[in-house]
C-alpha cells in the first residue's frame, strides 16, 4: 500500500514517511509505458547505447531488488508484497487519475496510470546516514569511562560523538561541519588557551 505523496517537494517529509515502514523497505511500482518513456530512473545506469530502462528490464528477476510481471499479482508474489493490497492500491491509484480525482496523499505529478504490462517492482531500503552512537564526553569533550571517569588526554568532537546527537531530526549534506568546527574551536581553546 502506498504510504506517502512520493512526489512530494520535501525529501524530509518521504524520508519521514520511509522510517516508519517496517525495515525501511518500500517499493517502486510501475509499468512498460513508464519505463520507456520516463526519464533514466537510475541515473548512473546510462551508456552510450543503453540506459536504465534496458538496464532494469534485464535486471528484473535476476537481482533480487528488481521484479517483473506480466500479472500484478504474480509480481506481487515475486516482491514479496500482498498481492490482494497491490492490486487494490493499483486500481485505486488508476481510477483516481482517469476519473480526474484527487489522489489520497494529494500527489501532483501523474502522468499515466500502470496499466501496460509487463509491471516493475524496484525494492528500495530507507538507511541511516549518521548515528547517536559514538564515543560519551564529558562537558569538557574529555572521553570518559562507563564509570564517568574521563580517560586522560583523550578528546573527541565532530562524528566521533554521535553525529545523531546534533542532528536533530533531519539530516542535510554538510550539516555536521559546523558542530565539528564548533566544538573543535572549544576544544583547542581549550586545550591551548589563547594568549
Amino acid at each position: 500500500e502506498r504510504f506517502v505523496r512520493e512526489d512530494h517537494p520535501s525529501v524530509d517529509h518521504i524520508e519521514h514517511g520511509v522510517v516508519k515502514q517496517p525495515g525501511h523497505r518500500h517499493w517502486a511500482i510501475f509499468d512498460q509505458r513508464m519505463l520507456d518513456e520516463s526519464p533514466p530512473i537510475i541515473p548512473g545506469w546510462s551508456a552510450a547505447s543503453a540506459w536504465s530502462a534496458e538496464r532494469i528490464m534485464n535486471e528484473s528477476n535476476q537481482h533480487t531488488m528488481f521484479k517483473s510481471d506480466h500479472d500484478l499479482e504474480i509480481l506481487a508474489v515475486k516482491s514479496d508484497l500482498n498481492p490482494r493490497n497491490l492490486v487494490a492500491t493499483v486500481e485505486r491509484y488508476n481510477t483516481d487519475l482517469i476519473n480526474k480525482r484527487n489522489d489520497v496523499f494529494q500527489r501532483i505529478h501523474r502522468p499515466l496510470p500502470i496499466a501496460k504490462p509487463p509491471f516493475y517492482s524496484i525494492r528500495l531500503q530507507g538507511w541511516t546516514l549518521c548515528s547517536f552512537a559514538g564515543l560519551a564526553v564529558n562537558g569538557n569533550l574529555e572521553v570518559i569511562k562507563p564509570s564517568g571517569k574521563p580517560v586522560k588526554n583523550l578528546y573527541a568532537v565532530g562524528e566521533v560523538i554521535g553525529a545523531g546527537t546534533t542532528s536533530g531530526n533531519a539530516y542535510v549534506n554538510g550539516m555536521m561541519v559546523t558542530p565539528a568546527i564548533t566544538f573543535g574551536r572549544l576544544l583547542g581553546e581549550q586545550i591551548l588557551p589563547l594568549s
